[in-house]
């Protein structure tokens, strides 16, 4: 089984740009890992986590920053489960 680490909150904003796309509409921004499949973003959903929520008034360099450490935070939780 392969995991992909995608920054949105999946089903929105799949492929890529997904977090600038998700920022510019001032949507909830977030990670979800899920299972790679054939097609893109659309396997089954592993964990998810949101990072900011709707109309954040930070500028996108510091939201990349909150969905990095989203990323982490996820990918400890994936370690832990699949140990």
């Amino acid at each position: 089984r392969i995991l992909n680490i995608h920054p949105s909150l999946l089903p929105l904003y799949p492929g890529l740009d997904s977090a600038h796309k998700s920022w510019q509409e001032q949507n909830e921004m977030g990670v979800t890992i899920h299972q790679v499949t054939d097609e893109m973003d659309q396997g089954q959903i592993f964990l998810q986590a949101k990072s900011l929520q709707k109309k954040s008034t930070l500028d996108f360099n510091e939201a990349e920053l909150y969905l990095r450490r989203t990323e982490q935070h996820l990918l400890r939780e994936t370690t832990l489960r699949w140990n």
